[in-house]
């Protein structure tokens, strides 16, 4: 199963969550699957140190991503956008309906994805936390490490892989 095909069998008339938007590219093919209700979280932020992620563009180029994404979605009356770290007070507020899910592909620092699956298992029953790479020190990433820190908490366990590049593992309540 690819993480398409997760998105294909949890998406149609569901309330979902994408921490991390990017480009915006996931979300549509989110959208494709007919949500009730998609909230896309981005900082759209440049992080300046000790962050090496290739999408941690210069704050320009964070600029653009964020006026190409509220231009591609500012007709669809599903999505509502925030520009905001991913665990602000203001995301607190919009997930105030229960999201049925959260898809985490943020800052892939371990103690950052960490922070976020600790703070949005009050949301949701279903958390999917995007690059479960085996070997996370290959690109700097810490998802494998953090999704471990955070199984440890108890409550939690791991529905599923994808099988691909650049897994995914979904988390659900226990």
């Amino acid at each position: 199963m690819t993480r398409e095909d997760w998105v294909a069998k949890v998406a149609p008339d569901s309330f979902g969550v994408e921490i991390g938007v990017l480009e915006g590219e996931f979300s549509q093919l989110i959208l494709n699957h007919n949500p009730r209700k998609l909230v896309l979280v981005d900082a759209w932020l440049h992080f300046e140190s000790g962050y090496a992620d290739p999408a941690n563009v210069n704050q320009g180029g964070q600029d653009a991503r964020f006026r190409r994404v509220t231009e591609r979605f500012a007709s669809d009356l599903r999505v509502g956008i925030i520009r905001s770290l991913s665990r602000a007070d203001e995301v607190a507020l919009a997930l105030d309906g229960k999201p049925d899910w959260i898809y985490i592909d943020a800052n892939h620092a371990e103690e950052d994805c960490y922070q976020d699956l600790c703070f949005y298992s009050q949301f949701a029953p279903v958390l999917a936390a995007h690059d479960y790479l085996p070997d996370d020190n290959a690109l700097g990433f810490g998802v494998r490490r953090a999704v471990e820190r955070f199984l440890a908490l108890g409550g939690w366990e791991i529905d599923l892989i994808t099988e691909e590049d650049f897994p995914t593992v979904v988390l659900k309540k226990k």
